[in-house]
């Protein structure tokens, strides 16, 4: 995946002490994103408003129990789609959803979570999510295209 190589600096007054997260923009990625943070992003992001930055180590424990999404660019950059974060937290139900697709090619798992599924009455993982519906089914459909895939 190649990056663009193209990242902002977002300016806000509710910032944490005038801090912002970089967002980097990736048009060969614009179904899984469009939007990612780079890692100081998304430790602002999963901070909260009022928190400080979370430590490198505490996005790796993360990423590692698969609690949050990250993919990887061509130089292997760990990148995080921003819709996953809101107001300090990762999309309740996400982290069951990529645990139930462990071992599973991170690229694979977003797109497959961003793309509309007849299962699913042509809607996408993210959007149920997103919406906040039971997302029981969504983790056994996820668990079920993960063993199809191996």
């Amino acid at each position: 995946m190649k990056r663009t190589g193209k990242s902002s600096r977002q300016t806000s007054s509710s910032g944490k002490g005038g801090r912002a997260p970089a967002v980097m923009m990736n048009p060969m990625a614009e179904q899984v994103g469009p939007e990612f943070h780079d890692e100081t992003g998304m430790r602002d992001a999963l901070a909260g408003p009022d928190e400080e930055l979370l430590t490198a180590a505490e996005l790796d424990r993360l990423c590692e129990s698969r609690a949050v999404m990250a993919v990887a660019a061509f130089d292997g950059t760990r990148m995080f789609p921003t819709w996953q974060v809101r107001d300090g937290a990762v999309l309740p139900g996400l982290g069951e959803v990529l645990v139930a697709m462990t071992g599973q090619p991170a690229w694979s798992v977003a797109l497959w979570v961003s793309t509309p599924h007849d299962d699913l009455d042509g809607r996408s993982p993210r959007q149920l999510l997103e919406a906040g519906d039971d997302t029981a089914g969504l983790v056994e459909l996820a668990a079920e295209t993960a063993r199809r895939w191996s």
